[in-house]
């Protein structure tokens, strides 16, 4: 809804200390569908946005990253330690996959110390 829009809806009755808006029912509802469409379209845009900055990586990245062979990879996809996305035959990771499984790294490299 347009800014003169709103504007004609209310009606502003002058009070010696105070201002008071009069709206009917109809254009108050009008006026808070308006705000929540607003309000979840900010929402849709933000979730949008994030999704939109996080972080993937390709094999060779991922596999330089971690420092393992790409075959490694592999082995974890397969053995669901891994989530990959294809793209175009292409492979790639979600850096907030890789949480759980460095925690798992982590926890496998302790126990080969012991």
């Amino acid at each position: 809804m347009e800014k003169t829009k709103l504007k004609n809806l209310f009606r502003k009755k002058e009070t010696s200390s105070f201002s008071q808006i009069e709206l009917s029912l109809h254009d108050l509802k009008r006026l808070l569908d308006e705000i929540l469409k607003g309000v979840k379209t900010i929402i849709s845009n933000s979730e949008r946005s994030e999704k939109i900055e996080e972080k993937i990586f390709s094999r060779a990245e991922l596999a330089k990253l971690l420092d393992r062979d790409i075959s490694t990879l592999w082995r974890w996809e397969k053995n669901g330690l891994l989530k990959k996305i294809k793209v175009g035959g292409r492979v790639f990771y979600r850096k907030s996959d890789l949480f759980n499984l460095q925690k798992l790294i982590n926890r496998k490299e302790k126990n080969d110390e012991r």
